[in-house]
């Protein structure tokens, strides 16, 4: 089920013309460019729909805004926020479906990529795993951040492909599997001639201390970088650091990268999006 509520159904039609080339939507893929808020009938909705489909497995809902429940006056931010999400996250465990919910950003930029959910930690601390996903306007690279209850916190190098229409893991090394804050803490420590502390390279970079340090302890445990027994790090493999040894796990993965293949359906038909509308 595709909540699509920022769209209408001219748009979706384009859309899925584009992507599907002239292939239809498969039967079981429902969509509704319209839904009631979940206070108004719309959380016992999806319920409905899900008895409907046992089968189901992904429900997306886009965006939040336009189905969260009116905020109720004297509120605390933080438990309007969770209580907006955590009933959906009683649904997925109790049907067995991921829901994907989309969500906006913060303009203002921050070293933790949780801190770029907008609104307050009620939503991330309803959620089982947090995807955000970073991109400058107007540049192809992005990376997507993944963290979760059920899986080690995540950092994938994409890039748009037009042809593809979507996105594509890089390949071209280790740097560009790295995100922008990772090869910014690595250049920092290549071109210091001794091992440097967490403080010093956020002062180097004008971050939080905080935000690096932790960073600089994924680092390390990933074997990007080696810390010593005094807490001072220096880049794993770097030759500028004699005294830094190179693991052999980094030294023979090579950072592999699989391509993501695109999906596509095998049911043809005139009209794209079908009758797939179900609201």
């Amino acid at each position: 089920l595709y909540l699509a509520l920022e769209d209408n159904d001219r748009r979706l039609q384009n859309r899925a013309l584009k992507l599907l080339e002239g292939q239809q939507l498969a039967y079981d893929f429902d969509l509704a460019t319209e839904w009631p808020r979940f206070d108004e009938g719309g959380l016992l909705a999806i319920e409905e729909w899900l008895k409907d489909h046992p089968l189901a497995h992904l429900i997306v809902i886009d965006t939040l805004k336009r189905v969260r429940p009116h905020e109720r006056a004297n509120s605390r931010l933080y438990d309007t926020d969770y209580e907006a999400l955590a009933p959906l996250g009683d649904l997925a465990r109790e049907y067995n479906v991921c829901i994907l919910v989309i969500h906006h950003t913060r303009k203002a930029d921050s070293d933790d990529p949780i801190d770029l959910v907008s609104g307050s930690l009620g939503l991330t601390g309803a959620a089982d795993g947090v995807l955000v996903l970073k991109r400058s306007r107007g540049q192809a690279d992005a990376t997507l951040h993944a963290t979760g209850r059920d899986f080690e916190d995540q950092e994938i190098a994409l890039r748009w492909d037009a042809e593809l229409r979507g996105w594509d893991m890089l390949s071209e090394g280790p740097k560009y599997q790295r995100s922008e804050a990772r090869q910014k803490v690595i250049d920092v420590l290549a071109a210091s001639a001794e091992a440097m502390a967490p403080k010093a390279v956020a002062k180097v970079l004008s971050r939080e201390y905080s935000a690096v340090k932790k960073l600089m302890w994924c680092m390390a445990k990933d074997g990007e970088i080696h810390a010593d027994a005094s807490g001072q790090y220096t880049v794993t493999g770097n030759s500028g650091n004699p005294g830094n040894p190179v693991t052999e796990e980094y030294e023979a993965s090579g950072y592999p990268v699989t391509r993501v293949t695109p999906v596509t359906t095998n049911v043809i038909g005139e009209d794209a999006l079908g009758d797939h509308r179900s609201f």
